[in-house]
């Protein structure tokens, strides 16, 4: 028992014995009853849950104590989310080195031409490639685009929706595996919507923009159509949101004009696949664009 609690307890043990015998002294019965109240106020206050019932206050080692659980338990979780976050990273470059090697491979396997040597030339005989005359190469003609290509977007160096969708169904098996939380994020940011001349604006000051406020753990890819997807590791729709909401006021703050419109939507609270929570995240921003200013829209749609 602390100190203050003894003092406590000792003053109201002391009230009920002279009330006691002011009751014998006097004979008068609701004395009797005081020093009953007050014994029991002792007892009360010498109990640990009475103290608290009564003072409603912790002893400093409890304090100490609770301190201490709740530093532990805040360690416990910014270790998690180090190691989410370190996951995250890796099975990110781990699938981009996969693309890439299935690109090179698939490009590699295919059967070169084969040259026929044919002797020494007088310079007008044509080389003979399989038995035939060969084709000339034309070098003003760009090579086929490649896997390894169309996993960056050309324009803002961030990934390629192709890279997006495939990341998204591995993060999605993680998340239903770690029973962890994920959200996405459709994002389109216009200027000119205000003097009704909307455009879309520089990808590269928006892909910089999402570059300084979001995590390395975060997945940005650029869409065929121009518009942003996003993939927040370990993040519930609360988090998604106030994201969001630091990338607008971010864009807003340092580039005036520009209009933002999300559409956001959730693994499990919205969808268990990553077709359905793409699709929702889609028809959100359609809402989002129904408003002429910043807008973040959550999808409304049942994971069912």
């Amino acid at each position: 028992m602390d100190r203050s609690r003894a003092v406590v307890a000792v003053g109201f043990g002391i009230l009920a014995v002279a009330l006691a015998v002011a009751a014998v002294v006097t004979d008068e019965a609701y004395l009797v009853l005081l020093a009953a109240v007050a014994a029991v106020g002792s007892a009360a206050v010498a109990s640990e849950a009475g103290w608290r019932r009564l003072f409603g206050r912790r002893s400093r080692a409890e304090l100490e104590a609770a301190t201490v659980r709740l530093d532990e338990e805040r360690r416990k979780a910014l270790e998690r989310a180090s190691k989410y976050e370190a996951e995250a990273i890796r099975a990110r470059h781990d699938l981009a080195t996969a693309m890439r090697a299935r690109g090179s491979v698939g490009a590699g396997d295919e059967p070169e031409d084969r040259v026929e040597d044919q002797g020494p030339s007088d310079g007008d005989d044509e080389p003979v490639v399989d038995g035939g005359p060969a084709e000339a190469i034309d070098l003003t003609v760009p090579p086929p685009e490649t896997q390894t290509d169309r996993l960056l977007d050309a324009d803002t160096g961030m990934f390629s929706q192709l890279f997006y969708e495939a990341s998204l169904e591995k993060r999605v098996s993680a998340a239903r595996r770690g029973m962890r939380h994920l959200s996405i994020a459709s994002v389109e940011v216009m200027t000119g919507v205000e003097d009704g001349r909307p455009r879309p604006a520089d990808p590269k000051l928006v892909a910089r923009t999402m570059t300084a406020v979001f995590r390395d753990a975060d997945t940005i890819a650029r869409a065929d159509d121009g518009t942003f997807l996003l993939l927040f590791e370990d993040t519930p729709e609360t988090g998604a949101v106030w994201t969001m909401e630091r990338f607008r006021r971010r864009l807003a703050d340092e580039n005036p004009g520009h209009t933002t419109w999300v559409g956001i939507s959730c693994y499990p609270a919205y969808g268990f696949t990553a077709d359905q929570l793409l699709q929702q995240a889609h028809e959100a921003l359609d809402r989002a664009r129904e408003w002429r200013q910043d807008r973040i829209e959550i999808t409304t749609a049942s994971p069912d």
